[in-house]
């Protein structure tokens, strides 16, 4: 049901924003029903199927912060026409994906779980 609650959220806003705003309203189509899968299943897993899923928030919103950051930096410091752009924006990706591992909010291989943190 989320699933098909998520879908008809990006449909409507491709339906009602793609033909005036083209390729920028589709990425933002596809931004609004990703967050509205995202917020529906944290919804059902906390009140239908009772911490079946639980998200590390914490976590999630230390990778937003950072990610938001590269974003804001990749996007302030290249432009998007030429091949050199492409490359500026694929090394603050790359560092982004790097400042993740080193505060180790993601694991540095798959398969194995990130260390918590010392208390101190």
């Amino acid at each position: 049901m989320v699933t098909l609650l998520a879908a008809g959220a990006n449909l409507a806003v491709l339906y009602a924003a793609v033909p005036s705003h083209s390729l920028q309203a589709a990425a933002v189509a596809v931004c609004i029903g990703n967050l509205v899968l995202f917020a529906g299943t944290a919804v059902y897993s906390r009140l239908v199927a009772r911490g079946a899923l639980e998200y590390e928030w914490r976590r999630l919103g230390w990778s937003v912060a950072i990610l938001t950051g590269c974003y804001g930096g990749a996007v302030t410091t290249s432009g998007h026409d030429s091949p050199g752009d492409l490359i500026a924006r694929m090394l603050w990706l790359a560092g982004a994906a790097a400042i993740l591992v080193r505060l180790r909010i993601v694991p540095s291989r798959f398969g194995r779980q990130p260390t918590p943190q010392a208390q101190g």
